[in-house]
């Protein structure tokens, strides 16, 4: 019988052992699992049922006293992120994507102990998580390097995730297609005019379509970039190892400059981009170079928002809507469209001699104007929206 509460008398559960309830109405036992949750029918059979319950609280017994006496997953992961990851070399942008992989193992697993986290759910684990071969792959050898770690550390003897197979990047492979649809300049007129597009973002779209750069280059460009001599100076940090094409100076247009004045909002920040954040979490603040930051995944997310309140991709695939990084796209299609040569869109967007780069490497500080290319970025939004792009 029920009480007035909703509650069920005591001397229906008397006897039972803990987790194990009896649900009258079914006339059946269901045991719930204090370690997950997760609840399981036993059966109407009483002695059945107490018998499996008190073999299950064994069980789980022997689980907390083991993830007592082991380190756990987590644990690891915080030595990775107090001594191995500044033993790495990674580039300052690297080391961000890295420490924000580990965070989110950890959030996820770091409860666990390594027994408990078995190849098979790394593989599940995996699928989940990243959208594409790439992605795929980059969570995998981060995984190994915990578990090489905890190696290392004595507490475990195999690297289980080294046995769950790398997955194939070919572009042959019709999953690793980029299935992403160009991004129209109408489109991008109805994301940027939304009234819940937020003037950040409405600065990085304008800045990207203009001077080509991608988001990493957009969220990381400071009001300093825009020096006296009356050019703005970037660095395409994603090449910058690699070629000196990545080291551009660009004649300040009036429309970049009116970008810039319209990202004067009242905010102290340093950056163009940026944004005061809606709760100051001491923790969160402390990994930005700048309260005001935005992350780039920030930028795509908030992007990828305002484009579906737009209403005009709600009946495409997922794969196919055009995130931020299409914005780039769009703008080299303008500048061709307006007549400029093949070679003068390269030197914007940074495609393709190393001497800069190695200094940059090496030392940025010893960077002078010589080190960057002059390309010219004077597009203007009046006439790009007059083209049927």
């Amino acid at each position: 019988m029920t009480k007035l509460d909703g509650t069920m008398p005591k001397k229906i559960h008397a006897g039972l052992p803990p987790n194990l309830t009896l649900d009258v109405q079914k006339g059946k036992f269901r045991y719930r699992s204090p370690l997950t949750g997760k609840r399981t029918w036993l059966g109407a059979d009483r002695a059945a049922a107490i018998s499996l319950a008190k073999k299950a609280n064994c069980a789980v017994a022997l689980k907390r006293q083991q993830r007592d006496l082991a380190p756990t997953i987590g644990d690891v992961i915080d030595d990775m992120l107090d001594e191995w990851i500044i033993e790495q070399g990674f580039s300052a942008n690297y080391r961000k994507i890295v420490i924000f992989r580990l965070n989110a193992i950890k959030k996820d697993i770091g409860d666990l102990a390594f027994a408990e986290f078995t190849r098979k759910n790394i593989r599940d684990w995996l699928r989940l998580r990243a959208k594409n071969a790439e992605t795929y792959n980059h969570w995998r050898k981060l995984f190994i390097e915990v578990w090489a770690q905890a190696m290392l550390d004595e507490i475990i003897e195999a690297n289980e995730a080294e046995i769950v197979s790398r997955k194939k990047v070919s572009k042959e492979l019709e999953a690793n297609q980029k299935k992403r649809k160009r991004l129209t300049m109408q489109a991008f007129s109805a994301i940027h005019d939304h009234p819940d597009c937020p003037h950040f973002l409405k600065i990085a779209m304008e800045m990207s379509v203009v001077t080509l750069q991608a988001r990493q280059e957009i969220v990381n460009m400071k009001l300093t970039d825009f020096k006296d001599d009356g050019h703005l100076y970037v660095v395409r940090q994603k090449t910058a190892k690699k070629t000196n094409a990545s080291f551009i100076r660009i004649p300040i247009s009036n429309e970049m400059d009116q970008i810039r004045r319209r990202s004067l909002d009242g905010i102290h920040s340093p950056y163009l981009v940026h944004k005061s954040p809606e709760r100051r979490d001491p923790d969160k603040l402390a990994k930005k170079p700048h309260w005001s930051y935005i992350w780039p995944e920030q930028l795509t997310r908030e992007f990828a928002r305002v484009r579906e309140l737009t209403g005009l991709f709600t009946t495409w695939p997922a794969n196919t809507k055009p995130g931020f990084h299409e914005i780039r796209s769009l703008g080299a299609r303008i500048y061709q469209e307006s007549g400029y040569s093949l070679q003068s869109i390269q030197g914007l967007l940074a495609h393709a001699d190393k001497t800069t780069s190695q200094i940059y490497t090496e030392n940025s500080d010893a960077l002078t104007a010589d080190h960057y290319h002059t390309v010219q970025a004077d597009m203007t939004l009046a006439k790009a929206l007059k083209l049927d792009l």
